[in-house]
């Protein structure tokens, strides 16, 4: 809709501008048009897609949103404002683009070992929000690597628990484990820091 003095249809916002993505969250801030009484946010992925939700209406004076909701791991996402009045609303503000949303690491000190017999169980928090699954890798003494990829799927949102237990152990043997976030079939990050299966001798 174009600005019609007459009507009293509000310009576009301005200076739409957009935070560092930290985890989910990325922030949008703008400058309010003087003649709205609120402002709709609009996002999109960066994909060229024409499918534009509306994630949250602000009222006037405030002029910035926190937008927390649930992302895709290693996208980018496009927003644009909307004013809004009694009138009418306002054509969209050009489009921000994000940067790419952090595909979070499981770090060492996230896995917990148990062993039993010539058996291993890692534990872990799930932390990615589009791992389809995780490669879990034994690596020897010698730098073989035994077991791998043993892969466990993934839970469809962070939070929750995960394990895979790996069998074949030897007796006397130091082993280094690492678990790799999988997401349909690609690798999507390089190993985590190596958890240590600790000079234990393993018992028949």
């Amino acid at each position: 809709m174009t600005y019609d003095p007459a009507q009293g249809v509000p310009h576009p916002p301005g200076n739409v501008a957009l935070s560092e993505p930290d985890g989910y969250s990325i922030t949008v801030s703008w400058d309010n048009v003087g003649n709205a009484d609120a402002t709709e946010v609009q996002r999109a992925l960066a994909d060229g897609s024409p499918d534009w939700t509306t994630v949250a209406t602000v009222q006037r004076p405030v002029s910035n949103y926190l937008d927390d909701e649930p992302k895709i791991d290693n996208e980018q996402y496009r927003y644009r404002v909307v004013a809004v009045n009694e009138y009418g609303s306002s054509e969209p503000s050009p489009d921000a683009l994000s940067d790419p949303i952090p595909t979070p690491l499981i770090e060492g000190d996230d896995i917990t070992v148990d062993l039993d017999g010539r058996s291993v169980t890692l534990t872990w928090v799930e932390k990615s929000n589009n791992a389809t699954e995780y490669d879990v890798y034994l690596r020897e003494s010698n730098g073989e690597y035994i077991g791998g990829p043993d892969a466990t799927e993934a839970a469809t949102g962070r939070g929750d628990e995960r394990s895979v237990t790996v069998s074949g152990l030897l007796d006397g043997e130091r082993y280094e484990a690492t678990v790799v976030t999988v997401s349909d079939g690609t690798e999507i990050r390089a190993f985590t820091p190596t958890v240590t299966i600790t000079d234990q001798r393993f018992t028949s």
